[in-house]
């Protein structure tokens, strides 16, 4: 079992998580906004694209669920 109490952090390491995600999820609104028009022209034309694009990410979602329920099931 993996021993939790030795792992110390780096005080510049102890929020890059956050850091991370706040830049991601800021960019993502940024991208949005600027491509906002594109996105609706694509939309009114094809919108079964839009949910075509949904197939990767599902896909890596099914793939993880496999890999953690692996790991639940059969521990090593």
């Amino acid at each position: 079992m993996y021993n939790w109490n030795s792992v110390s952090e780096s005080p510049s390491h102890k929020h890059l998580g956050l850091i991370l995600f706040g830049t991601a999820a800021f960019l993502a609104v940024i991208l949005f906004l600027v491509f906002h028009p594109q996105i609706e022209a694509i939309n009114k034309e094809s919108p079964i694209l839009i949910n075509i694009m949904f197939i990767p990410a599902m896909a890596v979602g099914v793939l993880y669920g496999v890999r953690i329920t692996e790991r639940a099931v059969k521990p090593s």
